[in-house]
């Protein structure tokens, strides 16, 4: 199994967090996307735990 060197991006909002892994390349590897629902900690956590292996 190869593996690829990625990097994170989150975005926590006030409605929702967001997060994305991308290449070297600007390839899209993965993402997800929850509502902050007023905890942005709890929706950091979340995010990355709903994150693709």
């Amino acid at each position: 199994m190869s593996k690829t060197k990625g990097y994170l991006g989150v975005d926590i909002g006030s409605i929702s967090t967001k997060a994305v892994v991308i290449d070297k390349d600007n390839k899209l590897l993965a993402k997800t996307y929850l509502w902050t629902e007023g905890n942005p900690i709890k929706a950091v956590k979340n995010v990355l735990e709903e994150m693709p292996n």
